[in-house]
């Protein structure tokens, strides 16, 4: 039985480790057309006098609460079905309130990790080109 739980362990966190690798890759997709649809206004902020520094914490800001949001989804999800489970059944699953705040700590250095390059990518454009770009 412990073979057993530890293969099942170990299956488990292979399986979320890939799903997170997959979720943190869509949120540098979605991030990285964010920043190539949003070149006149980096451009602008920019000539304005923005730093690089504080284009980037812009763009890290907003990978963090997208990936925020889906994993406040997910964990409020993962909550739900036992609650669900205890008021129609008999049967009681243990929730632990450290699970939720691993998965919301995870789901930030998922967002910060995958939201570091096209934060970096923006933070280097040439504000002159930008503004020429159509």
């Amino acid at each position: 039985m412990g073979q057993i739980a530890t293969m099942l362990t170990v299956v488990l966190t292979l399986a979320s480790a890939i799903t997170l690798i997959v979720s943190g890759v869509g949120i540098m997709n979605s991030m990285l057309a964010n920043v190539q649809s949003r070149l006149k206004e980096i451009g602008i902020r920019k000539a304005l006098g923005a730093t690089s520094r504080e284009i980037r914490l812009q763009f890290l800001t907003e990978s963090v609460f997208l990936s925020l949001s889906g994993g406040l989804v997910g964990t409020l999800i993962g909550i739900a079905i036992p609650l669900s489970t205890r008021i129609f059944t008999d049967v009681k699953i243990p929730v632990s309130p450290w699970a939720a705040l691993i998965a919301l700590g995870t789901s930030v250095v998922v967002g910060v990790i995958f939201g570091t390059v096209p934060a970096n990518r923006a933070a280097k454009l040439d504000p002159v080109a930008t503004l020429k770009y159509e």
